[in-house]
């Protein structure tokens, strides 16, 4: 390499590395910012498609089963029924839910089985139902809902007659 004055390296050659760094840098930063112009523009549609971006942690399946709500701060009793189901909580079908927030001891019957955790209600739609998040859920009914979830898995996958 041709060096100058004191074994420093020629202006012209510290320039032109400058400027190939630079121009790589430019050529790289563009294809990223159009990647992600294009991941926007896909996230942009997908929004208008289904109006809410999706915000669950895991998918919920269809579930069918009856479920007894017991509202913490009143006692207050309501039997609805529970339509989809995931690891982190349901979607209760009620005409009259209860406000986001409210903290419930849920409990869902199916067949000869039940599961029961304390939830709170995520998301309240008037007369359709409520979003509910799960906590606290002990083992054993932890056991319950793995098998109805599997159960769920694989009557989605299945061919509908």
């Amino acid at each position: 390499m041709p060096r100058g004055e004191g074994g420093r390296e020629s202006e012209s050659v510290k320039e032109r590395h400058a400027n190939r760094f630079s121009e790589g840098t430019f050529l790289f930063f563009g294809k990223v910012q159009r990647f992600a112009e294009a991941y926007n523009q896909c996230k942009i549609s997908s929004q208008v498609t289904h109006m809410e971006p999706e915000r669950r942690r895991t998918p919920r399946y269809p579930f069918a089963a009856n479920a007894e709500l017991v509202e913490a701060s009143s006692g207050a009793k309501s039997t609805l029924k529970v339509t989809e189901l995931s690891v982190n909580g349901c979607y209760v079908a009620a005409p009259n839910p209860f406000e986001k927030g409210t903290s419930v001891l849920l409990k869902i019957y199916k067949d000869a089985q039940y599961f029961e955790a304390r939830a709170t209600v995520t998301y309240a739609t008037p007369n359709q139902g409520m979003g509910m998040t799960f906590h606290d859920v002990k083992p054993f009914f932890g056991g319950v809902l793995q098998k109805w979830l599997l159960a769920a898995m694989v009557s989605k996958k299945a061919p509908q007659a």
